[in-house]
């Protein structure tokens, strides 16, 4: 199972999460939320998502694809490390976060991992041949990143969310036959906003439960539920993944 390093609950912390059996991710987060830094801090829906993600590989196979508010890259990761997409951007805008991201990726992906866990010499590695980057993006400014098969994210509805940029970000970066999942807590503050106004730039809305043990269940090793119980204190809460598209006359805004 999972172990975990906590040096400090106010500095960032070195984890390594369990999404399946023997399917691992790593990443430094702080624990302990900061408003401003909220990238920096790994949120129960991102691990509902990352093991959806999972459970759901054939979703993904030679798609290329967008994670929007990344945050720490736990899912974004996961469909990087357990799936055969086509191609990952990792997005989010504070310095700090994209900063953390990079660390993220690097040590799930980088020369030094890929020889010592995949017996793999530098720069050879098949294992990690997708091609996945870090960008900036600000949902509120004008993109030119091109457009993709799937969006994905987590916990990008919240009291300040800027929701509109955020329905025009998902329109702008979808191709015409794309499709979103957006993973949410059932009790979020402008979930009916997000989901109105989504409707009208022509998205049809499904919705799923993410309420089960398979999603749910500790990352860490059995000893350490008390520490997840700390880490993700939310997790008793309601959540629900919602799949975008668009319909048939819908176009691009």
């Amino acid at each position: 199972m999972a172990r975990l390093v906590h040096p400090s609950p106010f500095q960032p912390l070195d984890k390594v999460l369990t999404i399946a059996e023997g399917c691992n991710v790593l990443v430094r987060e702080q624990s302990c939320f900061q408003a401003g830094v909220e990238g920096y801090h790994l949120w129960e829906s991102s691990l509902l998502l990352a093991r959806w993600v999972y459970q759901n590989k054939q979703l993904w196979s030679g798609k290329r694809v967008a994670e929007l508010g990344s945050g720490c890259g736990l899912a974004g990761l996961c469909l990087c490390k357990f799936t055969d997409c086509q191609s990952v951007l990792l997005t989010d805008y504070q310095a700090q976060t994209l900063s953390n991201l990079r660390h993220n990726l690097n040590v799930n992906f980088g020369d030094d991992y890929c020889v010592a866990h995949h017996n793999a010499t530098k720069g050879s590695c098949r294992l990690c041949s997708t091609n996945c980057n870090v960008v900036e993006l600000d949902w509120r400014e004008d993109s030119s990143l091109p457009q993709v098969d799937v969006v994905f994210g987590s916990d990008l509805v919240y009291a300040g969310t800027p929701v509109q940029a955020l329905c025009d970000t998902i329109d702008r970066l979808l191709s015409p036959t794309g499709v979103a999942h957006i993973v949410l807590p059932d009790s979020r503050q402008n979930v009916n906003e997000f989901l109105a106004l989504i409707a009208q730039k022509g998205f049809q809305v499904e919705r799923e439960s993410m309420n089960s043990p398979l999603y749910k269940a500790c990352p860490y090793a059995a000893e350490q539920q008390a520490q997840f119980e700390i880490d993700f204190p939310d997790m008793h809460n309601s959540f629900s993944l919602y799949t975008l598209t668009r319909t048939p006359t819908a176009t691009i805004h």
